[in-house]
């Protein structure tokens, strides 16, 4: 299974884990969004994409690292909020939300990816050019 697929994978399973909770799941975030629960919220959301990744198999230890977390939480937060919203079978839009905002962070990831490419390959020219 690909590393999107791990992913995707452990997303749905993590909303599948709140939908009986759907009714109450708006107030559970107002709480831990106040001042006084923001950071053990936040550190719950390091803890739930770190495991995900981790269950994916990501073993990056540079600054990807970080920016795959940040990128996951991104995506896992907004699919939730997302799901508060869908009223269809089975949150069958929520899986399909979950799916395109996956597709999105990837696309973003290979342009930055490219763009450090560009970069890299622009400083080793003018090295080369110097000397």
């Amino acid at each position: 299974m690909r590393i999107r697929d791990k992913i995707a994978t452990a997303v749905r399973v993590r909303l599948k884990l709140v939908a009986p909770y759907i009714n109450v799941w708006p107030r559970a975030i107002y709480v831990m969004s106040k001042p006084p629960n923001a950071p053990s919220g936040l550190y719950n959301l390091h803890k739930l994409v770190d495991d995900m990744w981790y269950a994916a198999g990501d073993k990056s230890t540079d600054l990807n690292w970080y920016s795959k977390r940040m990128l996951l939480a991104g995506v896992y937060t907004s699919s939730e909020l997302f799901m508060l919203t869908d009223s269809s079978p089975e949150f069958e839009e929520t899986w399909h939300y979950v799916d395109r905002s996956i597709g999105r962070v990837l696309k973003l990831g290979k342009a930055g990816s490219d763009i450090l490419s560009f970069f890299a390959k622009m400083t080793e020219t003018n090295k080369s050019t110097q000397v």
